[in-house]
């Protein structure tokens, strides 16, 4: 499969040959920016407290078991109502 990028901030998908739209690359580049800076302006102390709680959570446990699938079913039943 083989993607191409234009200069519009959209890409196409040659299998396909159907518009997709994306994030254009200033937005893109804009976001990054802000995530990496506020990440940066974090203290250390907090990103330690972060990362303990974030491994304190348990897991989804039928997703750790069986991939995807348990999620894509909910979605599929979400959809459908």
């Amino acid at each position: 499969m083989c993607i191409i990028f234009n200069y519009a901030g959209k890409h196409y998908n040659n299998n396909q040959n159907r518009k997709v739209s994306v994030m254009p690359l200033n937005d893109y580049i804009k976001y990054l920016t802000q995530q990496i800076t506020s990440y940066i302006d974090t203290p250390a102390k907090e990103k330690k407290e972060q990362k303990v709680k974030n491994k304190d959570e348990s897991p989804v446990y039928l997703n750790r078991w069986l991939g995807v699938l348990p999620f894509a079913f909910k979605v599929a039943k979400k959809k459908t109502n």
